[in-house]
């Protein structure tokens, strides 16, 4: 739910003096698209390749902004073994394999947590750009974020220094993933995680789409960890008594914050109010009154205000998916 660690593209660098013939090759076989370096890298998922074509690497053991730039979903080995088996090696004069790249999110103090990782793995220390570029390094590559991993991201939002550490990669992602809270609450020094509590309430029994829903958010926005849930008892009106689904929540997020979150969430989107998710930290029920924004003093215009910067900032298969669940919640309504 909340992503720490990813891994970046994969770099490989083509010398040769037949770039628009191997470019061509790439294109047709590959759906490979030329780019900027800021806009492939800003391109790139994991599992993406990022290849540069060049006609003089051996020169200096590093690559220029200016060199031909393509991005392909497929990974290196697949790329390789077609250049190979097609006879396209002989455009090739050399092939250089970039390190393998990590992305970290961080949250708060990003140098701290950077001097940290340096320190314990004696890690060196280079600007992005050279990471990117001197594929003579050896090693895997770090690179840190404040934004979510599960967004494409520009070399703007990363950290101006990345590290270079000597270790194997799968026991490094796998050290970084295990440890992911030992670094995150590096970067947040003294700031305490929020521990919460959504309770979900419908009328209407769609529970299972209305969970889907919530974790669908939270996962895609990052927004913090679900460490435990179980169903439980309301009590809105005296010795009335009505089920819950209770999830145990922690965020550095705020709980305003969180409680506009939840307010948008409660709304389809024609406005219609389809679930309440009741949000409690420490014990105290925060009320929708407490989130008010530019005096805007109607739960339900509120709600729909939060409703749109939610939306706006999902992915768009994620918004799809959602649309699809306030459709199936909608047909679970029955006129009383």
């Amino acid at each position: 739910m909340l992503s720490i660690v990813r891994e970046g593209p994969r770099i490989l660098v083509f010398e040769t003096e037949y770039i628009e013939e191997l470019k061509k090759f790439l294109e047709d076989g590959f759906a490979a698209k030329q780019h900027e370096l800021n806009e492939a890298f800003e391109s790139t998922e994991e599992g993406f390749s990022l290849i540069l074509l060049t006609n003089k690497a051996s020169q200096n053991d590093s690559c220029d902004i200016e060199d031909l730039i393509l991005v392909t979903a497929c990974d290196t080995g697949t790329i390789l073994r077609a250049i190979i088996n097609e006879k396209k090696s002989e455009m090739i004069k050399n092939v250089f394999s970039g390190p393998r790249i990590m992305i970290m999110r961080v949250f708060g103090n990003v140098e701290k947590v950077v001097e940290k990782i340096s320190e314990e793995f004696e890690a060196k220390r280079l600007k992005v750009l050279d990471l990117l570029l001197e594929f003579k390094n050896k090693g895997n590559v770090v690179m840190f974020t404040t934004k979510p991993l599960n967004q494409k991201m520009c070399l703007s939002d990363l950290y101006g220094d990345g590290l270079l550490i000597d270790r194997d990669y799968l026991a490094l992602s796998k050290k970084f993933r295990i440890e992911a809270l030992k670094y995150l609450n590096e970067g947040l020094e003294k700031m305490d995680w929020y521990e919460m509590e959504i309770r979900i309430y419908d009328r209407y029994s769609a529970y299972d789409y209305h969970y889907e829903k919530l974790i669908k958010v939270l996962e895609n926005l990052e927004l913090g960890l679900v460490l435990g849930e179980a169903w439980t008892k309301d009590y809105p009106r005296m010795f009335m008594a009505v089920g819950v689904y209770r999830l145990r929540f922690f965020s550095f997020h705020d709980p305003e914050y969180i409680k506009k979150v939840l307010m948008g969430l409660e709304y389809s989107k024609d406005g219609i109010r389809i679930v309440d998710y009741d949000l409690y930290f420490k014990r105290k029920h925060i009320h929708w009154s407490e989130v008010i924004e530019d005096n805007i003093r109607t739960r339900n215009d509120l709600g729909m205000r939060f409703r749109d910067q939610i939306y706006s900032r999902l992915n768009g298969r994620i918004s799809r998916e959602i649309a699809e669940l306030d459709a199936n919640i909608m047909k679970t309504r029955v006129e009383d």
